[in-house]
């Protein structure tokens, strides 16, 4: 599990309850994880059941509020999606699943794992 500052945190917490508004009961997930960059940032992943357009645009005034606060956009998907393009993203999910937070409702991770032929692909279309 990560260890966020207490900024970070508020950050996340933020995001949450930005998230949780827009989405309602249909927010299934939220996780937290650490950026990639050296900057601090806190990058996440929410789940939707039955995600729009109209809910992307929903989120769209509050970016640049997400961005001032050192938290990306999060990557946004409804469970299916997740499961069904884990062969595709092995590496981006791997990335997530070696440090993340459970932030809001069901751990999207559990029970999911990536086959290692995926990661093999993935890896060799790299060089």
């Amino acid at each position: 599990m990560p260890q966020f500052t207490s900024a970070q945190q508020r950050a996340i917490d933020i995001l949450a309850r930005d998230l949780a508004g827009i989405f309602g009961p249909r927010l299934v997930s939220l996780v937290a994880y650490p950026g990639h960059q050296a900057d601090g940032s806190v990058h996440s992943c929410a789940l939707v059941q039955d995600l729009t357009y109209r809910d992307l645009t929903s989120c769209l005034p509050l970016t640049e509020s997400w961005h001032h606060r050192g938290t990306a956009v999060p990557l946004m998907l409804s469970p299916e999606e997740l499961r069904r393009t884990i062969d595709i993203f092995p590496l981006e999910y791997a990335t997530m699943m070696a440090d993340y937070a459970v932030v809001r409702g069901t751990d999207p991770f559990k029970g999911l794992s990536i086959p290692v032929e995926d990661v093999r692909r993935a890896v060799e279309g790299l060089a």
